[in-house]
């Protein structure tokens, strides 16, 4: 009875190793197997792999990027067919996990995935330092989720990105609006760590803000002449980390009018979105009369200083 039963028990896990046999095969990459006496051969897409009977043998060949099931008698396999680089993703996904406890690498739907349980945010850093291209789908704690989040919105911060959230499903992704100016830095900066970048019509993009304050003044001319001033041709703005408190030339602006030296026209602040472009008037517009033949019409026409932001 002993026997017996052993002999059971092993026949079962042989089969169910069997069943779950992975094959990995790179983009045009052929590879010999055993037919194991079988008389039928089912593929599910023969759009990612074909197989050709060679003798006892049975060759497949990848075609394109994805999985399929491959059933030889009543036994299956599926087979990941990954793009080259991939393939060197994976070796190296493998040497780079190979002292981290808890990771193991896997092919999923012609990707590389991190599987298995993330321990530490030390250890994702890791990952990133090898430049390899994969999906984290490793199991995070909330913990760590925590400290993953805070992480990345500093990254992003430094690089001058809009702060987005991480969602932690399946794949660890964020979602950008697919007419957002950063797509391409996201992407840059994110898969590195694994983290899929998506698109999503429906995100609003919170870009940071710029505050400038500007003062436009009239200065006489005899002031100038008399102590010397020569206006710079270009100008350097400095950013400052929050409010920024009056500064020398708004003193200097103020002093010149109280002494009748000239007057300040306006000193607006104009609000605008880092990349865009605002624009202020210090002037106003006139209407001027077009006369033809058939029409009378009228056109304005701006007039004064007009500055422009970026």
């Amino acid at each position: 009875m002993k026997t017996l039963l052993i002999l059971i028990l092993f026949y079962s896990l042989s089969s169910q190793a069997s069943n779950n046999e992975k094959i990995l095969l790179s983009l045009g990459e052929s590879k010999k197997i055993s037919l194991q006496g079988a008389s039928s051969v089912w593929i599910e897409n023969k759009q990612v792999v074909t197989a050709e009977a060679a003798g006892t043998s049975l060759i497949l060949k990848g075609l394109r990027s994805g999985e399929s099931i491959l059933r030889i008698g009543g036994q299956n396999k599926k087979i990941h067919v990954i793009h080259p680089s991939q393939m060197e993703s994976f070796a190296g996904l493998q040497n780079a996990i190979k002292n981290t406890a808890g990771l193991s690498v896997d092919a999923i739907r012609g990707s590389i995935a991190v599987k298995g349980k993330l321990y530490s945010l030390t250890d994702w850093k890791k990952l990133a330092t090898h430049d390899l291209r994969f999906q984290m789908r490793a199991e995070i704690s909330a913990s760590l989720q925590d400290q993953a989040t805070e992480y990345f919105r500093l990254l992003m911060k430094k690089e001058r990105l809009p702060a987005l959230n991480l969602i932690f499903s399946d794949a660890i992704e964020i979602r950008v609006n697919p007419k957002s100016n950063y797509l391409e830095k996201y992407k840059n900066l994110l898969s590195a760590y694994g983290i899929q970048v998506t698109t999503d019509p429906e995100v609003l993009e919170t870009a940071p803000t710029i505050k400038v304050q500007i003062t436009v003044a009239e200065i006489k001319h005899s002031f100038q002449t008399k102590y010397g001033i020569q206006w710079p041709t270009t100008y350097s703005a400095q950013i400052f980390g929050g409010d920024a408190a009056t500064n020398d030339t708004t003193l200097l602006a103020n002093a010149i009018e109280t002494q009748g030296y000239g007057r300040i026209l306006a000193s607006p602040n104009i609000v605008c979105r880092s990349g865009k472009e605002a624009e202020f008037l210090a002037g106003g517009e006139i209407p001027i009369l077009v006369r033809s033949h058939k029409t009378h019409e009228i056109i304005w026409k701006k007039y004064g200083v007009l500055l422009k932001v970026k």
